[in-house]
């Protein structure tokens, strides 16, 4: 009889420790992403803490949503041990351009093929990357 009471001790208890890793987990990774890169452009600062650096909003718009679905950026953080430098080599979304070229040169999403330099953007590596 005290059999499900233990059981729902233990999972009271384990979904407590999911929602506490859940709200600390992203800004962590947040964090990280900026001390990984001070120097990235206004506009992936503002998506980084807008959060749709690495997770896309669901359609209907549900702000709660938007930390359980990782863009390919996210996953691909995700998939390299949430270590940031890691994903630098990848392409995530499959422009020809890694994310370590997209975050340090271009000021382009990583995850948005259709992602492209901003025109107010006149910084040497962002001209460079518009004529290549």
């Amino acid at each position: 009889m005290n059999r499900p009471l233990i059981g729902s001790g233990v999972t009271l208890l384990a979904v407590s420790a999911w929602l506490a890793f859940d709200a600390f987990a992203t800004p962590t990774i947040q964090r990280k992403w900026f001390n990984t890169y001070p120097e990235a452009c206004g506009f992936l600062v503002a998506a980084a803490n807008e959060c749709s650096l690495c997770h896309t909003l669901l359609p209907n718009g549900d702000p709660t949503a938007l930390f359980k679905h990782n863009n390919r950026y996210g996953m691909a953080i995700a998939a390299n041990g949430y270590d940031i430098k890691a994903t630098e080599p990848i392409d995530s979304d499959l422009d020809g351009r890694t994310n370590g070229q997209e975050i340090k040169h271009d000021c382009t999403l990583p995850a948005d093929p259709r992602s492209v330099v901003p025109v107010s953007s006149t910084t040497w590596s962002v001209l460079k990357a518009r004529f290549r």
